[in-house]
């Protein structure tokens, strides 16, 4: 078998051997064969205790393919070494954090004294500065709040549409109430107008043609001409118009009388100096109211609504018409009336003023009768 050997020098083969020196233990493996051509060199593999066995011969040509697999399961264990830049890798964020919680811890300082300064600065300046800083703070507060603030906003202009849209629920239920009320009304009115209907259908024919003249309207019937008479106003206390028996303006002689109120002379003659004055004579062609004491002077209406007798012209101040129908002297053409003030009805007495106003029919100051001379 060493013959074998010697023909190919390169053939290997595994040898062990196992020495102590100075407690050390050395492992020499992979040693070739002596051929007198090369020497046996010492290999140093590991410093492990591995016993071995020191080979024969015999044993010699077949590698120790355990040694190779085991050689190879050991690379990796020599390579764990390379692990330690994923260690510092992994370990790179935790020490950015630390450097990141120093900085804001730095920040957190400064910005302590800065606020430190500040109020320094403030009690300086007495307050106003202060109170400026504090505003600059309260409008930080404010845009930090904005979007809460926002919603708020928004809760008040829901809340305020639905009070809006309650107050406009609540007309229109007044305004539902208010028309049921005038319906009600007009359906009494209408039921009561009805009734009275149903009552005038049993009445007698007198009662009913007397409920057709009020309602239809009397027409104005004109008086004819008289020869004389007084005008009496339509009252118990039998006051008559009357002509002043002096002048407006004595003592000079411009032949302009006033018109009052007298109470009726009835129990004298009608040629006294005072019933006289109290007698008048109408022309209905053309339409004037002449006095019998002043037989050329007729009424006039002035432009302040008073009455004076001054003489006839045939102006349109002394066109009278007397309505039979309704008791009033009225001009035809500015449709006023004779008219008594308002004392002559509650306080009746002499020298009372009479004027013109607008024709009312239902104003009883308007209502004079005609009294015939007697």
């Amino acid at each position: 078998m060493l013959e074998d050997q010697k023909k190919d020098p390169k053939t290997t083969w595994s040898n062990a051997m196992a020495t102590s020196i100075n407690g050390e233990k050395e492992f020499f493996a992979e040693a070739k064969w002596n051929d007198g051509e090369h020497e046996l060199t010492p290999h140093k593999i590991s410093d492990h205790k591995i016993e071995t066995k020191p080979a024969t011969p015999a044993e010699a040509p077949e590698p120790d393919t355990k040694k190779e697999d085991k050689k190879e399961e050991e690379a990796p264990k020599e390579e764990e070494p390379k692990k330690a830049p994923t260690k510092v890798v992994e370990e790179a964020p935790k020490e950015e954090k630390k450097e990141a919680k120093e900085e804001e811890a730095k920040k957190v300082v400064e910005e302590a004294k800065e606020k430190k300064k500040e109020e320094e600065h403030h009690n300086e300046l007495g307050g106003a500065g202060g109170d400026a800083h504090k505003d600059s703070a309260d409008h930080d507060d404010a845009t930090h709040f904005h979007d809460d603030d926002h919603d708020d906003h928004h809760d008040f202009d829901a809340h305020k549409k639905a009070k809006e849209a309650g107050q406009k629920a609540e007309k229109a239920h007044e305004k539902v109430a208010a028309a049921k009320a005038e319906a009600k009304k007009k359906i009494a009115k209408a039921l009561g107008k009805i009734a009275k209907e149903k009552t005038h259908v049993t009445e007698p024919t007198a009662k009913k043609l007397e409920h057709v003249e009020k309602k239809v309207p009397k027409k104005v019937k004109r008086m004819g001409s008289a020869r004389c008479f007084s005008i009496m106003l339509d009252s118990p206390a039998e006051l008559v118009l009357q002509v002043d028996p002096f002048d407006k303006y004595r003592p000079r002689k411009t032949g302009v009388y006033n018109v009052h109120l007298a109470t009726l002379a009835k129990d004298k003659p009608l040629t006294d100096p005072e019933r006289v004055l109290q007698l008048w004579y109408y022309n209905a062609k053309r339409r004037a109211l002449l006095s019998r004491k002043y037989p050329s002077k007729g009424l006039f209406e002035g432009f302040n609504k008073n009455l004076i007798v001054f003489k006839y012209r045939g102006l349109k101040n002394q066109v009278w018409s007397y309505d039979l129908n309704h008791h009033e002297w009225f001009n035809d053409f500015s449709k006023h009336s004779l008219q008594a003030e308002a004392e002559a009805m509650v306080h009746p007495g002499a020298g009372q003023n009479v004027v013109t106003d607008k024709v009312l029919f239902a104003e009883a100051r308007q209502h004079f009768v005609l009294a015939p001379c007697k």
